[in-house]
């Protein structure tokens, strides 16, 4: 086992939790956008390649800015400035992901909007 996810990953509970709802957020997202669980054949065909590309990538963001060491009973100004740091580093990778990357290698016939 790498040694960051040995040694720095108090967290577990919280790092499963995140394995968990970040694909359930971005589900939520595209029912929330197309009003229901009735997508178009094409965006029911893009999500699962967005999330296998996107999941790994939000989840190693979180462990390298160390989300999952902090012992969060004992919050401060420094572990939002993590947070913020963690999740616009993520926001700004997955946006690329999603309507530039994937459309351009072809792995997806359109862009996703996020």
């Amino acid at each position: 086992m790498p040694r960051l996810i040995r040694d720095g990953l108090r967290n577990r509970h919280l790092f499963a939790l995140d394995l968990a709802l970040l694909p359930l957020a971005t589900l939520l997202a595209n029912v929330v956008r197309f009003e229901g669980l009735l997508w178009p054949a094409t965006y029911a065909a893009i999500v699962p390649i967005y999330l296998a590309f996107a999941l790994p990538v939000k989840v190693t963001l979180l462990l390298y800015f160390g989300l999952y060491r902090r012992l969060w009973r004992f919050a401060s100004v420094s572990e939002l400035v993590s947070i913020l740091s963690a999740t616009t580093a993520s926001g700004a990778i997955c946006l690329f992901l999603g309507v530039w990357l994937l459309p351009a290698t072809g792995l997806t016939p359109v862009r996703l909007s996020l």
